[in-house]
């Protein structure tokens, strides 16, 4: 098995120049994600499908991510939750909640 996020905490990556030139260069691939099943809530039974990426290819997407993100979050609309820093499911839910309110 790979690198664990654990053991990842701290440590610097020996293939990192290397992973750098190909993320610039463009011959970068992602590894192929672990498929786990995971039971369903409810009556409803059944099984959900669920990526785990390798911790190498998660910290990529989060440093690729975090350059753009402070130029396009403002021109996001408020009412926008979504997988946005400080905005949360719950919060999209007191927003709501306020908005259906008649007073």
């Amino acid at each position: 098995m790979g690198r664990s996020v654990r053991g990842a905490a701290g440590a610097r990556a020996p293939e990192g120049p290397a992973i750098g030139t190909q993320l610039l260069e463009g011959p970068y691939r992602p590894r192929p994600v672990l498929r786990v099943e995971l039971p369903k809530a409810g009556a409803g039974g059944g099984m959900r499908a669920l990526g785990i990426p390798t911790v190498l290819d998660r910290f990529i997407q989060q440093a690729v991510l975090q350059v753009p993100q402070p130029s396009w979050d403002p021109t996001f609309s408020d009412a926008s939750f979504g997988f946005r820093p400080g905005r949360s499911g719950f919060a999209a839910r007191r927003s709501s909640s306020r908005l259906a309110s008649p007073f």
